[in-house]
């Protein structure tokens, strides 16, 4: 299911939307929906309703919300980084979790895209030089450089 999908199920249940009416809302079948109903109530039973990084030792410890929106570009790396040059410590697998439950993922690499189409029927200008640029008299011959950086 897609992270959009999710957080949609994710917000009717925290409203108290019934199987039946997230099923018809989001098009996802029941069966579906119960999963995520059970993965819903068992991640805010584990975390008492705090889902942020818990930081100190104490039993009343400050908490970290979660970034939200979530942030494209964070690696798991460069979060835990971040942390630990806040004074947090937290392990890269912890980090690496909370970021999936979150839905926080790190921006892929572009890919690469042809634009040149050398497999077309439409017509080619003839090459007239033949790679011999030298000129009998002046303005017969122009060249140009069309490389890139």
């Amino acid at each position: 299911m897609k992270p959009n999908q999710q957080a949609t199920v994710y917000t009717l249940l925290e409203r108290g939307t019934t199987q039946r009416e997230i099923a018809r809302i989001t098009g996802i079948d029941r069966k579906t929906v119960r999963s995520y109903q059970r993965r819903w109530l068992a991640r805010y039973d584990q975390s008492a309703n705090s889902p942020g990084v818990a930081t100190g030792s104490g039993a009343q410890a400050d908490q970290i919300p979660p970034p939200w929106p979530p942030a494209l570009a964070a690696t798991v790396p460069a979060v835990w980084k971040e942390l630990v040059a806040r004074g947090i410590r937290v392990g890269k697998e912890r980090v690496q979790k909370l970021m999936q439950r979150h839905g926080i993922r790190a921006k892929g690499k572009r890919r690469f895209v042809v634009t040149t189409d050398s497999k077309h029927d439409l017509p080619i200008a003839p090459n007239l030089l033949a790679r011999d640029f030298t000129a009998q008299r002046p303005n017969q011959v122009w060249t140009t450089d069309i490389s890139a950086p």
